[in-house]
């Protein structure tokens, strides 16, 4: 019986911002207001997708292939690049071949969910986030017709962060967030920093939130 080839897939989710607050009027696209623009954010970004002509990585042209299941909502993409391996030949020599070793990266495109999944294939990348981060690279070329920036981070889960301040109780003298403007509803309605309306204020796209404790002091 063959055996079904599983695959390893990691989470990211992602947001998508104005990349200006003076945001121009474009009566082609519907875009009257920085709001409209917030307004239509996911389908641009799934225009996007669909539009884009190739992706480029270390100066070699993908392989690309997108396959929408609803409209605006999922797409599933493939992304392959060209590698050289070496056989064994029957007449004892060696040949070279072109293979393209591929990853499959599932979009959930919902305006109250915005994330990626990423398969995890060595012989193709070296990890997952370097899959996100030409991607990010490639659509933020497409969105800047759109007015928008794409920004990923990895999805994790908050145990692993309070399981290390817990193993370094009484240790813990600074913290550091990097933090992305979120445009989430389900998201900002929890945040007691307003950073969305931050990002409206000052177009800051990503905000470093320290907080250190007082000389020969810990952090509670």
């Amino acid at each position: 019986m063959e055996t079904a080839h599983k695959k390893t897939f990691k989470l990211f989710r992602y947001q998508l911002l104005p990349n200006t607050q003076a945001v121009q009027v474009d009566f082609v696209r519907g875009i009257a207001s920085r709001d409209e623009l917030r307004a239509k954010k996911n389908h641009f970004f799934a225009q996007a997708i669909r539009e884009i002509a190739g992706f480029h990585f270390r100066g070699r042209d993908l392989v690309h292939r997108v396959d929408e299941q609803e409209d605006d909502r999922w797409f599933i993409m493939r992304l392959a690049v060209p590698r050289y391996a070496e056989i064994d030949t029957k007449d004892f020599s060696r040949e070279e071949i072109e293979t393209w070793p591929n990853v499959k990266i599932l979009i959930n495109n919902d305006e109250s969910v915005q994330k990626l999944a990423v398969s995890v294939n060595r012989h193709a990348f070296s990890s997952a986030q370097a899959v996100v981060n030409l991607l990010v690279d490639n659509l933020n070329e497409q969105l800047e017709e759109y007015q928008l920036v794409l920004h990923c981070e990895p999805i994790f889960e908050s145990h692993y962060f309070w399981d290390l301040v817990k193993r370094n109780r009484g240790k813990v003298t600074q913290v550091s967030f990097e933090l992305i403007s979120p445009n989430m509803a389900n998201i900002s309605g929890g945040l007691k920093l307003d950073l969305g309306l931050l990002n409206r204020d000052t177009n800051t796209q990503r905000t470093v939130l320290e907080i250190n404790s007082t000389k020969d002091a810990s952090l509670e």
